[in-house]
Formats: structure tokens, sequence, C-alpha cells
């Protein structure tokens, strides 16, 4: 930045000159032929060593900027993952089939030996999320201008820890989120400053709409996790994440059907595609795989 500077401070006292230049040859014959000569030398010199040193610069500021997002902290683990992309709703499964089919994809995937833990979700970072409005029981509802619109994800237990983003307070999704027990949530901490402030989000409680605002309780503060790709130049927006085992499955949305494998390998082991679609088949050859 210093170079800059010096660069383009002498850049303005070429140009004055330049200008000085050329006043002073207007007040003689003498000095015209000169005159007219240097000055359009001068101001292509200036120009082509601008030019050169926006071309060098370029590459430098490119090379930091990619540097600062790979040093950035992302709020998960980027070593040792493998992600697996699937389309359950392809290869025909209703509903009522998904929980089980969940299960038995883990199992399959946790049985392979290259693999220490693995969990499934609807999105993983950085893939986005679906969209919801938020209620905070206890709040005033929010108004006409107001956002209260943010992102969620579903997940099964244990996902946390595969992915590598930490607890803050509180817990994780865990297998004791059953269908049959409260309804429960992890937040991230731009969801809590958000809607929270400075109070403890644990034990409070939000809905997705105004007539449920007690649809969740918080059981968990996650730290803050990229997951939109596309906003990787602003701050983390609050997220909130669900457990698999408490979705509707009476309902066809969307939202139920995972499509994310998330697949932790074992330390100085590194896991195949072939590994990680052989342990897909055994559960079912006919299973979409899109991407690992």
């Amino acid at each position: 930045m210093r170079a800059l500077r010096r660069f383009f401070s002498r850049l303005i006292s070429w140009a004055t000159a330049a200008r000085d230049e050329k006043r002073l040859s207007l007040r003689g014959a003498s000095r015209v032929t000169a005159g007219a000569g240097s000055l359009p030398r001068r101001v292509l010199v200036v120009l082509q060593i601008a030019l050169s040193l926006a071309l060098l610069s370029v590459p430098g500021l490119l090379t930091s900027a990619l540097h600062a997002l790979e040093t950035q902290d992302f709020g998960f683990k980027q070593d040792r993952l493998v992600v697996a992309r699937i389309i359950p709703k392809l290869a025909g499964y209703q509903p009522s089939q998904l929980s089980q089919l969940y299960r038995r994809i883990h199992d399959a995937i946790a049985n392979t030996p290259a693999v220490s833990s693995v969990a499934l979700c609807l999105y993983s970072p950085p893939g986005g999320g679906w969209g919801s409005s938020v209620w905070v029981d206890g709040r005033p509802a929010p108004g006409l201008r107001d956002d209260n619109s943010r992102q969620w994800d579903r997940v099964t237990p244990g996902y946390f820890e595969v992915i590598g983003t930490p607890i803050v307070e509180g817990r994780g999704i865990s297998e004791e989120d059953t269908a049959a027990s409260r309804r429960v949530a992890v937040v991230n901490e731009a969801f809590a400053r958000k809607f929270f402030g400075n109070e403890n989000p644990i034990g409070r409680h939000f809905g997705r709409n105004p007539e449920t605002s007690r649809e969740f309780e918080v059981v968990g503060l996650a730290k803050d996790a990229r997951y939109l790709a596309n906003q990787i130049d602003r701050p983390v927006g609050p997220l909130f994440f669900l457990p698999e085992a408490q979705a509707d499955y009476t309902k066809s949305a969307g939202s139920l059907f995972l499509h994310d494998i998330v697949i932790s390998a074992k330390p100085g082991v590194n896991l195949s595609a072939p590994e990680a679609r052989h342990a897909m088949a055994s559960v079912d050859p006919g299973m979409p795989i899109i991407a690992i």
C-alpha cells in the first residue's frame, strides 16, 4: 500500500510538471517545438508505468484475497471430510420410509474401515439451507419491515461432532431426540444474537409461525459456520437445526428428504469414492449418488 501511495504521488508530480511545461511552451516559438515533442512522450511513459503497476498489483491482491479465504475460520473442519450427495426421492422412497433408510445408510457407512463417524443432513456447508420465518415466544410479533426469515437445516444425531462445529453451550442433536420426545432445536451464535440478544438462548422457545411460537425449545448453541457460499463476504447469518427424527413424516414436504451424507475419515486414512459407493450400494444399488 505504501508503494502504491508513493507511485501515485509521483504520478501527480509528473502530471503537474507536464502541465507546467505545456504552459511554458506557449510563451515562445522556440520552445513550442520542444514542448510539442516531449509532452506526449512523457504522458505516454506515465500511462505505461501506471498500467504496468496495475497489472503487477492485481496478482498480489488476488493472492491476498485467496489467502484470507483459505485461512478464514469457516466454523467446520476441512480435512478428512467426505460429502456424498444422494436423492432418495428419485429412488422412489416415500416420507414414511425415510427414517429407516437414513439409519441403514448411517450403519453401512459407519462400518466401513476407513470411516470414523457419519451423519446425514438436509444441507452440509457450504451448501445452503431452507428458509423459514421465526417467531420467538414472549417477544412482540415482528413488524412489517422486520426481517424474521432465517435459514434452517435438518440433521441426524452426532452431526455437529462429524462436521466439526463446536457446541458453545448446551448440547447438539442426539439419540434422545426422538419422535416421542419434546421438539428441540440447536441455534447458531448469529441466531442467538438476532433473536435473544444478550440473554442465554438455552431453554427459550420459538416457532415458524405466530400460532406456534413454542414449537421448539433451544437445547444447544453452535458456533457460527458458513452455509451460504455465495455470501462469503458477509457475516454469517442466523441458522437453526432440527432433529431428523422429529420430522413430520405425514407430510410430503421436500425438507424431509436429506441430501447430504457427511463422512469423517479416520486420521491418516483416505476414504475413496468407490468405498463410499460400495457402502451405499449395500443399502440400495439404485440410490442416485450425484456427487462425492
